[in-house]
């Protein structure tokens, strides 16, 4: 049933894990299910290893956690659930989001090109929606300053993504030269803004949006921009869909910017958890995230977790200060319901995720 004030209020209640639950909480959602869900959030439980990871996931109650889901997305979920694609034994059409600045990426092309090799026998079909910025990098936590890769052409990254040999492949540029530089203007997308342009608020044309103005009444301070192109390549993937007549079963989000070998393990272990219907989504930080399709929308959607912001059908009514600054898998269950487990918070050893510098691979900062 729809989302009330007090159902909200349980939910946050149970989110910060406050106990014991008011007795009146029970008849809106499973208070227990919703506390362990949020657990995740904050590194607790500390998993240590990817054996702990795997029991302690086998162990939910999916019918459990589906109690805080919002109508629309069990609705979703159980029509996957009735496709052979819930099965999870079968191999699932996988599409992926690379999406961010190219940085090192060209430096890696080789090992972009292994990585997707190993996914080829675990997935029925790998489909690419590239949305990359070639402009020169801005972002002070990364290299201040730094200039996109003399390299970093159209022609250059298209041979790139050629060599990858995937099953099919859209590649949007933004930052190009002659396109205004960032934050005065964005995304530069050529034929996929008119798919976006419908999501926006009337007089608020692609190349402006969303800067400057208020989008959907979000503040601009609180807008979550790299997932406005998250959002973006989600356009791209549903007009692919649309022109194929049938959804992708699994999205898998990558940045350009990673180790892709050292990825490998990782993305493997949740590759093999993960199908249509499946109740929870995995991921690390905002960088990688593996996602049954009808919970993609949701995570794309987290730009709209600011104060204020218009928010998608789907969503709970909850209090918007609530919302306010939180982190994605906080908001996922806020408005959604549903579960994406960041196994980088709770997870100590076994996996190695790396960003690449130029000439080197760091650990994650």
């Amino acid at each position: 049933m729809p989302y009330t004030q007090a159902a909200c209020a349980c939910k946050s209640f149970a989110m910060r894990m406050q106990r014991p639950a008011p007795s009146s909480c029970h008849r809106h959602l499973d208070y227990e299910a919703v506390a362990l869900a949020s657990s995740w959030d904050g590194g607790k439980p500390e998993m240590r290893s990817i054996a702990n990871v795997t029991a302690t996931l086998n162990a939910m109650d999916a019918e459990r956690l589906q109690t805080s889901w919002q109508p629309m997305i069990r609705k979703a979920q159980r029509v996957a659930s009735g496709q052979s694609c819930a099965i999870p034994s079968s191999k699932q059409r996988v599409a992926v989001l690379l999406v961010g600045a190219v940085r090192t990426m060209l430096e890696v092309s080789a090992e972009y090109a292994t990585f997707f090799s190993s996914l080829r026998p675990l997935c029925a079909s790998v489909s690419l929606f590239a949305l990359l910025n070639i402009h020169s990098d801005s972002t002070g936590g990364w290299q201040a300053g730094a200039s996109a890769p003399a390299n970093a052409s159209r022609a250059a990254i298209e041979a790139a993504i050629s060599s990858w040999d995937l099953d099919w492949s859209k590649l949007a540029l933004y930052g190009e030269p002659g396109a205004s530089r960032e934050p005065k203007g964005t995304p530069n997308i050529g034929d996929e803004c008119p798919m976006f342009l419908s999501e926006l608020p009337p007089g608020v044309t692609c190349k402006r949006y969303p800067w400057p103005g208020r989008p959907h009444n979000c503040g601009r301070a609180f807008v979550q921009k790299q997932f406005v192109y998250v959002y973006t390549a989600m356009a791209m993937l549903r007009r692919r869909e649309l022109q194929r007549g049938f959804q992708f079963d699994v999205v898998l989000r990558l940045r350009p910017d990673m180790c892709p070998l050292q990825l490998t393990p990782f993305i493997h272990f949740a590759l093999g958890r993960t199908h249509c219907a499946s109740p929870l989504a995995l991921g690390a930080l905002d960088a990688i995230a593996i996602l049954p399709r009808y919970m993609a929308d949701v995570y794309a959607s987290y730009w709209r977790s600011g104060p204020h912001c218009k928010q998608e059908v789907w969503a709970a009514p909850c209090d918007k200060d609530e919302l306010f600054n939180r982190g994605l898998q906080t908001y996922m269950m806020r408005r959604a319901g549903v579960l994406y487990v960041n196994i980088q918070t709770v997870l100590r050893e076994g996996i190695a995720l790396r960003l690449r510098r130029p000439g080197r691979c760091e650990a994650w900062s």
